[in-house]
């Protein structure tokens, strides 16, 4: 099922996140590094990138994973961080590839082909700037990394001033199968969702954990008493079906006032685990859910 993959690339990816590298297999320093022209992106988040820099023109394939933007959809699919299409990514004679995550199959095929590979660290709002900035230095765009950043801190700014004053209520977010109510994933406050939350306007039950991404029992959120549950499920048809099937999960386990409330949102947007510049997308949904929360209390 598409979620299934979804949650394990969300939340393995996220842990597996490492020190940003780029390796150059001919070992000659010296010389000038040429600006890519043949990139090949293996996750959502720095597909966007690259194309928000302004240089989707120089991809030459993307992660089997990628929607977003229209234009990368007609392009070659390489598979992901853990089914890369070994061949396919020689056949096409990078340049640069553009990895999240680690695997070591993919940086020994780089460093015995000669072909640079960047691997970026993003899973904070701090080091998504980060990666724009160190792409756009990568890919000569600079000024165009420096606009986007200094774009995407304004536009959440504004969110995060319209929701201060706010009452703020407890959210938990999930990540998990449909299926059945059980295998539960959230978010920390040291994962860009959980910033999110928090500049949203809303205060995550779970913010001070120690990982990013913990799993937790439904003993765990039933003394955390959240006033809504998020439901991250992108790609999956049908969101109100969706919803009454995953509020009906909820309210048979009895003991969640959220849900005896009917305060159970599912977002399936594409863009709600990609971190990238449409977190500003993520941002304003969970803005206008928190106000809409916040609208029908006082009408009670």
């Amino acid at each position: 099922m598409r979620i299934q993959t979804l949650l394990r690339l969300a939340t393995t990816m996220y842990a597996l996140v490492g020190t940003l590298a780029f390796c150059f297999a001919s070992g000659d320093s010296g010389k000038p590094t040429p600006t890519p022209r043949r990139i090949i992106a293996t996750s959502p988040s720095n597909t966007e990138i690259i194309c928000a820099l302004g240089a989707a023109d120089r991809l030459v394939a993307v992660s089997s994973y990628a929607t977003h933007p229209p234009e990368i959809l007609k392009l070659p699919k390489i598979g992901g961080l853990f089914d890369p299409d070994m061949e396919a990514i020689l056949t096409l004679a990078p340049d640069l590839l553009v990895m999240r995550g680690r695997n070591p199959h993919v940086e020994k095929l780089c460093l015995d082909h000669n072909i640079r590979f960047y691997e970026d660290k993003t899973d904070t709002l701090d080091t998504l700037y980060n990666t724009i900035r160190e792409l756009g230095d990568i890919l000569d765009r600079s000024k165009e990394a420096a606009e986007l950043i200094e774009s995407t801190r304004i536009r959440l700014d504004k969110i995060k001033n319209a929701a201060a004053s706010r009452k703020r209520p407890r959210v938990l977010l999930t990540l998990r199968s449909p299926d059945k109510l059980g295998g539960i994933t959230t978010v920390s406050r040291s994962s860009y969702l959980g910033q999110v939350i928090e500049l949203a306007g809303g205060d995550n039950v779970f913010a001070s954990l120690s990982t990013p991404y913990p799993q937790i029992s439904l003993e765990d959120i039933v003394s955390k008493q959240p006033d809504i549950i998020i439901e991250a499920m992108p790609g999956e048809d049908n969101p109100e079906a969706l919803r009454e099937q995953l509020l009906r999960q909820w309210r048979d386990l009895g003991s969640i006032d959220a849900a005896s409330q009917g305060n159970v949102v599912v977002l399936t947007e594409d863009y709600v685990l990609i971190p990238s510049p449409r977190v500003v997308l993520l941002a304003e949904r969970l803005n206008r859910i928190f106000q809409s929360l916040e609208s029908n209390r006082d009408n009670d």
